[in-house]
Parts: C-alpha cells; sequence; structure tokens
C-alpha cells in the first residue's frame, strides 16, 4: 500500500509540474482550420495515403481526404462520391467527421486498421466501423430494434434463456421464434406490442419502473463508495466541441441536459460514470481548463457523486498519446477539476460498494489509459485480485483501439480477472459487444447513427440491464441484460 501511495504521489507531482509531452504526431496549431475539404479526389498518386493515419483536425490530413472516427480511432480518410472511389476492401461510408461535419469517405469494411476488426459478424448483426466490433444491427429508424421489445429479446439476439437444446436452438435460447425474457430467462410468445416506460404525471420527472416487481433500490453513495439495496447507475461519455479550441461551441446544451434528466429519473441513479474525453483542446494551450469547467458545472445539475476516468483528450489528444511521466495543462486541468474532488490524488483509482443486507460486494476500478505505466499496470493487477461478488471495470478507450498505451496489457489482466462489465467511451456511439459497453453519446460529433444520451446500468435478478436513454426525449432507445 505504501508503494502505491507513493507511486499515486510522485504521479500527481509530475501532473502538476507539467511540461510539454512529447509526441511523434505534427504539432497541434493554435487555431486549427477544421473545415473539411470539399471535392472528391481523382485516384491521384496520394489516393491511397490517408487511409488510418492518425489525426486529431482536418489539417492533419492530404488534400481530398479528411479526419473521421473508425477502426476506434480518429484516422484520415479519402473522401468519396461512391464505392468505384474507394479499394475493394473499403466501404464508401456516409459518417460525421471529427469537425461535426457530414461526409462520405473511404474506410476499411472490416472496421480494421491495428486491431482485429469485425471479422464476420453473426446473423442480426452489423459491422460498426467506428468501433471496429460487431452490434446488433439498428432498425426501426434508431428506436428500439425489431427483434427486442423491453427486456423481451428476439430469436437472433443473444440471451439467458436456456429452454432449449439440440440443432434447431436459436441463438436467445428459444425456439420455435419465441422470445427470451432477460428477467425471468423463460421463454415467450413474441410480443404483439412494445409499450415504453410510464412518463408518469409528476412534471419534470421521469418514471421508469424497475422490472420483474423489483423495489426501488435503496442507500446511498458518496465519493468514497456506499451501501445499496441494489446498484443503479448512469454513465455518460465523450463530450467535447467538434473543433479544437473552440470552447464557445462546448456542446454545454447536451451535456446539461443528460446530467438533469439523470437527476430527474425515478428512481434515481445512485453516481454516474464518465468514460472520458471532456475537451477538444491544445495540450498545453489555454482552453482546456474553460472547457472542463464547462463539463463541472454541468455535472453540478445531478446531486450524486461522477467517477471520471481520463482520455486521450485530457492528455496529448491522440489516442496514443501517454502522459505517464510528462503531463500537459489539460491532464492538469483535469485533475484538479474532476479527480481532486474526489479526495483522490492519481487518476486511476477504485470505489467499493455493498449490499444493505450484506448479500453482495462490489468495486468500480478506473483505469488511466493515456497515464499507463507499470505502477499502474501492478496497482490494477492488485486491485482486480481483490475479492469483490461483482467488478466493475471503466477505461477510455475500447478493446479494438490496440494502439492506445493500456488496451492490450489490460485486456490480458482482464482476462485472468473476474469482472461483470467493461464501461468505455471513444467511439462516439452507443453499442455493447459481450461485457464491453461503449458509451460514446454525450455530446461530441456521433459516428454511427447514435443519439445523443447516457446509459443506465441496473442490478436484476438476472444480471444487469444496460439501457440506452436519448437526451432529448428521455425515451429508452435500447435494453439488453448482461448475465452474471
Amino acid at each position: 500500500m505504501a508503494g502505491i501511495q507513493a507511486r499515486s504521489i510522485a504521479l500527481l507531482a509530475v501532473v502538476l509540474a507539467v511540461t510539454a509531452c512529447p509526441d511523434t504526431r505534427p504539432a497541434l496549431p493554435a487555431e486549427a482550420d477544421a473545415s473539411e475539404p470539399s471535392t472528391v479526389p481523382d485516384g491521384g498518386s496520394d489516393a491511397g495515403d490517408s487511409k488510418c493515419v492518425p489525426c486529431l483536425v482536418g489539417t492533419d490530413c492530404s488534400a481530398g481526404s479528411t479526419c473521421l472516427q473508425y477502426a476506434a480511432d480518429n484516422y484520415c480518410a479519402k473522401l468519396c462520391s461512391g464505392p468505384s472511389d474507394c479499394a475493394p476492401t473499403e466501404t464508401c461510408l456516409v459518417a460525421t467527421s471529427l469537425a461535426g461535419a457530414q461526409v462520405s469517405a473511404c474506410v476499411p469494411a472490416g472496421g480494421a486498421c491495428h486491431g482485429p476488426g469485425c471479422g464476420t459478424c453473426n446473423p442480426g448483426f452489423v459491422c460498426d466501423t467506428s468501433a471496429g466490433t460487431c452490434v446488433p444491427s439498428p432498425a426501426d429508424g434508431g428506436t428500439l430494434p425489431s427483434n427486442r421489445c423491453g427486456t423481451l429479446l428476439g430469436p437472433t439476439e443473444t440471451a439467458c434463456c436456456h429452454s432449449c437444446s439440440g440443432g434447431n436452438c436459436q441463438t436467445n435460447g428459444c425456439y420455435g421464434g419465441w422470445w427470451c425474457d432477460t428477467v425471468t430467462c423463460r421463454c415467450h410468445a413474441p410480443p404483439t406490442s412494445c409499450g415504453t416506460p410510464d412518463a408518469g404525471t409528476d412534471a419534470g420527472t421521469v418514471v421508469v419502473e424497475p422490472d420483474g416487481g423489483l423495489p426501488p433500490p435503496t442507500g446511498s453513495v458518496d465519493i468514497h463508495g456506499g451501501t445499496v439495496s441494489r446498484l443503479y447507475f448512469a454513465v455518460i461519455g465523450d463530450t467535447r466541441p467538434a473543433n479544437i479550441d473552440d470552447t464557445a461551441g462546448y456542446p454545454s446544451a447536451i451535456v446539461n441536459k443528460v446530467f438533469e434528466d439523470t437527476q430527474a429519473m425515478n428512481p434515481r441513479p445512485q453516481f454516474m460514470v464518465a468514460t472520458g474525453d471532456y475537451i477538444f483542446a491544445s495540450p498545453n494551450g489555454t482552453e482546456g481548463a474553460p472547457q472542463l469547467a464547462l463539463y463541472a458545472q454541468a455535472a453540478q445539475r445531478f446531486s450524486g457523486p461522477l467517477f471520471p476516468v481520463v482520455g486521450n483528450h485530457e492528455c496529448t489528444g491522440y489516442t496514443a498519446g501517454n502522459c505517464a511521466t510528462q503531463g500537459t495543462k489539460n491532464l492538469t486541468a483535469y485533475m484538479q477539476t474532476l479527480v481532486a474532488p474526489l479526495g483522490q490524488s492519481a487518476p486511476y483509482y477504485s470505489i467499493p460498494f455493498k449490499a444493505t443486507d450484506g448479500s453482495w460486494t462490489a468495486k468500480l476500478v478506473v483505469a488511466a489509459c493515456n497515464v499507463w505505466d507499470a505502477g499502474q499496470s501492478s496497482w490494477l493487477s492488485s486491485e482486480l485480485a481483490k475479492p469483490t461478488t461483482y467488478t466493475f471495470v471503466a477505461r477510455h478507450e475500447p478493446s479494438s483501439a490496440t494502439n492506445a498505451p493500456c488496451v492490450r496489457e489490460v485486456d490480458t489482466i482482464l482476462g485472468r480477472s473476474s469482472y461483470n462489465l467493461l464501461l468505455v467511451g471513444h467511439t462516439h456511439t452507443f453499442s455493447h459487444s459481450g461485457k464491453e459497453i461503449i458509451v460514446g453519446i454525450g455530446g461530441a460529433p456521433l459516428s454511427f447513427g447514435s443519439n445523443y444520451g447516457f446509459a443506465t446500468v441496473e442490478q436484476i435478478g438476472a444480471g444487469f440491464r444496460v439501457t440506452q436513454y436519448d437526451y432529448t426525449s428521455m425515451a429508452p432507445v435500447s435494453s439488453f441484460v448482461v448475465p452474471y
């Protein structure tokens, strides 16, 4: 313990005595021109040079290219007008650039640059090229997918039911077209209609009825943890302006509403987890602190504690940036604004929880991927080894972002540990794959047809129910259960 505390104190000292963090990428301009190229390339000599080249702004890319989020990172991509402008292994994707403009650009069809990518997705799933992973196929205009209805999952969804055995089983564990109830893990006849939660009669209050007749959670959580009857918390991620140093363009309207929505929920989530990237500012400029102040002001609209994760934008901006030995002004501002109020001295920490009746224990383990070193690696292994009934791990980058400093090593550590959910952001979408939940819809330009909003995680009988909410209507967009 003394060694961990010493490392934490030393790290904080480095952060507070900040110097410019060396980086192999081009230096960021004080005022970058984030406008998008207006012409489609003609396949000249530099037509393929831009693919998978890391970028932060459009001026990092060659003529005829733009800075886009795909393959779990921010890369340059050649603009296109149709499939014929792209290579056979690429797709001409209509997407949102890092500057927030709608563009069409050539990206790897399998969502891979340095990582494994999507490969071949199972039926009912499609490749999210922004995250480089397979996700459930969207339907119904981006609302509830056609193979989901509340807690019921259709034949092609992975679920907890086990009513079928043999060669005719559906993916959800049922047969004959029946749906799986993820609360009871029993099969049901297909639903004929799909309602939404009762909006209640109290103005300004959203009532979300708990599944399975469970009573509302009780107990309390503060910055040191808490004791509750069952866990119920919210997750927000990736809130930043579209252009570098554009503090005037900070998405305050979105993030303010997200925290207001969460505060208005009944029952109210006990705490919030933020998955990183609260700013888009030059690493050692003057705009990082004001943008973090705007985020902190928004967070005050929620009365519970906020447990933040450091993102790449709180370091150098680049996914591969590592500020473990030399920090940036942005990292200093992050530590002072969001971490120090928790009583924490390092950007990685753990928060304990326990049941009111003593039936379970849990912990939230926050890793700092862009402040990664051997000391944190040892701490993480030790922390995950501590026995708890449930474990939630939070970091900024998803597993597909293999060029981030900690991802490969943390995934190795997780592979030999017991955990329930991995909460991440970085890609500006909402998706899930196994235990990994990507929540990056807090205000940054969206990358894969998601709605701005947040997610909740609720402990129920069958596991942890994750629900995505739209920030404007507070309507649930999708819901699924990750079994214990």
